[in-house]
């Protein structure tokens, strides 16, 4: 029989796989994406987002070189509207 809720659930679930198919699959440090030739990331749907070799090493010269190893890229936000307004978590 048709269950209104398991569908709703599947629904919910498949809209928010939509949503977030350009996230990264697996964010990598500064200091790895510095090692590539050409620096990406491979995202959940599967594409590429490619990062600006001149722009990770601006970056690099930046920070402490200690710091390279914890910084991972790419940065996301999130907002939500059950946190206050103005409110972004990293």
């Amino acid at each position: 029989m048709f269950n209104e809720d398991e569908f709703g659930k599947k629904i919910s679930i498949k809209f928010l796989q939509t949503l977030n198919r350009h996230l990264p699959a697996k964010r990598l440090t500064l200091r790895e994406l510095l090692l590539e030739a050409k620096p990406g990331i491979k995202t959940l749907d599967g594409s590429t987002h490619s990062f600006d070799k001149k722009e990770l090493e601006r970056l690099a010269s930046m920070i402490p070189e200690w710091e390279h190893e914890k910084l991972r890229l790419p940065i996301y936000l999130e907002m939500s509207s059950s946190m206050e307004r103005g409110t972004i978590k990293p």
